[in-house]
């Protein structure tokens, strides 16, 4: 049949109960950190996409602009 647990085992695990809680809480907050943080990966992988596409679109505007005659003086007094 059911044995009980001795009544000194009952005591300690009741005054552990805050430990466990504690870990639990510990537990919560890694998960919610690694949480955070790979949503932070996520936001700036995104970024980094996002700037990588602008600097490929500003690069095909200058290809366009310099294939139609346009360009620019490689000295700054303007004559050259």
């Amino acid at each position: 049949g059911y044995a009980a647990p001795p009544r000194n085992d009952l005591i300690s695990q009741s005054r552990r109960a805050p430990e466990w809680q504690d870990a639990s809480k510990r537990g919560t907050r890694r998960f919610a950190c690694q949480r955070v943080l790979s949503a932070q990966e996520f936001l700036y992988s995104a970024r980094n996409s996002v700037l990588s596409n602008k600097r490929a679109y500003l690069n095909a505007v200058v290809a366009i602009y310099q294939a139609l005659g346009g360009g620019w003086r490689s000295d700054r007094s303007g004559r050259g």
